[in-house]
């Protein structure tokens, strides 16, 4: 079955949601799908062209998810419609296209109508909490109104509440928790506080909301208690340099590492001790979460958006208030005294993970959906 997967993002990064469609698209290729993509995504253009998949690139403006871009899209939208209008007429006629995949608020709104006169089947996917970008959005409306016309996946039921809350019908949305492949993950639960380092890791994209801020406070404070404490950071963005920063003005530099992005995070996340998802705002899921319960790992995490909904606070790992540097220490400095359980909320994770949210089960809830 031919899918075509459409994606004009307001800036290309390496993120869940890219991770997720890669993962979707290889797994359901073994199963005799076959993926098309039109996008303007640097990240998905470059990794379906590695993997020799049909892309093709298209220019379609930025997301209308600023003030600029809002009223900038509205200039360029009649180019913007007849650019779709023929990509997607192609794709009918001559690959056969009978599911329209939407990543971005771009191709939602403007693809869905278009798609549906052409006897397509639309699945939208919600990868990120719904922030004001789209809530005090002028474009919302076209949102609110074409979502009717498509399937919504949130990945989250605390994204699907949120899009409730925004005038999405229920009878449009279904849940579809993200899931790992647990066989890429190797079970190492740790009880070793013999080791020279006590290691603290988090993987994530260097943004404001990520919070990684307050991680190295809470190193600050933990390293009273464990001087052998070392952070390991895995991720780039704008923020990183204030980060580096920050980590000279706490005294704490030598022990943070910044080891930018790596492709098989699975490697690293199997020696840290404790995984750490210090989120402040619009965390939709948590799939990195995934792979460190996967590794046997306990997770410290703010619980805020669907963080919740994958970590089981006192079984899996420790939930923590956003914001709170001292929280997040004392649940470094519990664990770290306590190896028996750190090792009980690994074997939980793991489980958790092989019975919830693993890619087989994702991949099949998506077969699914594609061929009701």
């Amino acid at each position: 079955m031919p899918i075509l997967i459409l994606k004009f993002p307001y800036s290309s990064q390496f993120g869940g949601g890219e991770k997720h469609t890669l993962n979707l698209a290889e797994s359901l290729k073994e199963r005799g799908y076959k993926f098309y993509l039109v996008s303007s995504c640097k990240v998905l253009l470059k990794e379906f062209k590695k993997r020799k998949w049909p892309a093709m690139k298209l220019w379609m403006g930025k997301e209308p998810v600023t003030e600029a871009w809002v009223f900038l899209f509205l200039l360029f939208s009649p180019i913007l419609i007849l650019e779709l209008f023929f990509v997607l007429l192609y794709h009918r006629i001559f690959k056969e296209i009978k599911i329209l995949y939407c990543l971005s608020l771009t191709d939602k709104i403007i693809a869905t109508p278009i798609a549906r006169i052409f006897g397509m089947k639309v699945i939208w996917v919600e990868h990120t909490s719904i922030g004001r970008s789209l809530k005090l959005n002028p474009w919302r409306i076209f949102y609110v109104l074409w979502s009717r016309l498509a399937t919504v996946v949130a990945v989250s039921e605390a994204v699907k509440e949120q899009l409730l809350k925004i005038g999405v019908k229920e009878k449009n949305l279904r849940v579809i928790y993200n899931g790992v492949d647990v066989s890429k993950c190797e079970f190492a639960p740790a009880v070793k506080n013999f080791r020279v380092n006590f290691s603290v890791g988090t993987v994530c994209r260097l943004h404001k909301e990520k919070g990684v801020e307050y991680l190295l406070k809470a190193i600050k404070i933990a390293k009273e208690f464990i001087p052998t404490l070392r952070l390991i950071v895995i991720g780039e963005g704008p923020e990183k340099q204030n980060l580096v920063w920050f980590t000279k003005q706490l005294e704490i530099y030598d022990s943070v590492l910044f080891i930018g992005w790596q492709e098989n995070i699975e490697k690293w996340v199997k020696d840290f001790d404790i995984f750490v998802l210090p989120s402040v705002e619009k965390e939709a899921f948590g799939i990195v979460s995934l792979n460190a319960m996967a590794c046997g790992k306990p997770v410290v995490a703010t619980n805020v958006g669907g963080i919740p909904e994958v970590v089981e606070d006192g079984q899996t790992g420790i939930l923590v208030e956003p914001k709170n540097a001292e929280e997040i220490a004392r649940a470094i400095v519990k664990l770290h005294r306590h190896p028996e359980l750190r090792r009980e909320m690994g074997v939980f994770g793991r489980q958790m993970v092989e019975e919830k949210f693993s890619l087989e089960r994702m991949v099949d809830e998506y077969e699914n959906l594609f061929n009701k």
